[in-house]
Formats: C-alpha cells, structure tokens, sequence
C-alpha cells in the first residue's frame, strides 16, 4: 500500500479509489508531526473513515456489476442477433414470443373457458 521515498519516507501509491484514502493519509500525517497525544481520536477516526470509504466502494461496485451485467448481457446479444439477421426477423419472433406468454398468463389467470358464458355473466 505504500511506496518508499527517500527523503520523506511511506508515500501512498494511486489506488481505484478516489482521494478519501490519501486525505486520511494525510490528515494523520499532519496530526501526527504536531502532538499525536492530543489529536489521537482524530487519527483514530479518519482512519476509520478511510476503511469505510474502501469498504462502501467495494460493496457498491459489486452491486453495480450485478444490477447491470444482465442488461449488457441483453443488449450484447440483441446487438449480436441483429448483426447477423434482419432486425424484422428479431422482430416477429419477439413478436410472437410476446403473444404466446400473453395467451399462457391469460389462460393461468381465465382458466378454460369450460362452463363459461361467452358474454361475461353466469352460466344458465
């Protein structure tokens, strides 16, 4: 996590995380060459807060890849299919694929139509 450097000693290196780390760094650098003893909390909690910041990138990059890889996946393909076939092709078997779930909810939600009246009132 750090480098050396010959006159100022540990040198963080450039990280994927923004700037919070070396601010912290930094801010425990500065507490720590004036009176460390009094300014103890302060380094205690901006350490902290750089740990957080790591962590909270960490967790949020991850929910990112897995909210948005499925729709890259979609349009990668749809991208793909549509190089290789006319896109009205892609079009009516979508199409089609649409109408048939839309008749299977239908008919799981209607049922048969076994003892039905056409017209939408009680069967005689």
């Amino acid at each position: 996590m750090f480098t050396r450097s010959p006159t100022s000693g540990p040198v963080p290196r450039r990280g994927p995380y923004g700037c919070w780390h070396y601010r912290t760094v930094a801010i425990g650098a500065v507490l720590r060459n004036r009176n460390a003893s009094l300014y103890r909390g302060a380094v205690v909690v901006s350490s902290f807060g750089s740990g957080a910041m790591l962590l909270i990138a960490g967790i949020t990059g991850t929910v990112q890849l897995i909210m948005y890889a499925p729709n890259a996946l979609t349009q990668a393909l749809g991208a793909a299919l549509v190089a290789v076939v006319d896109f009205r092709v892609a079009l009516g078997v979508v199409g089609v694929l649409g109408l048939g779930a839309a008749g299977r909810a239908a008919w799981t939600v209607l049922g048969s139509r076994k003892g039905r009246s056409l017209v939408g009132g009680a069967s005689s």
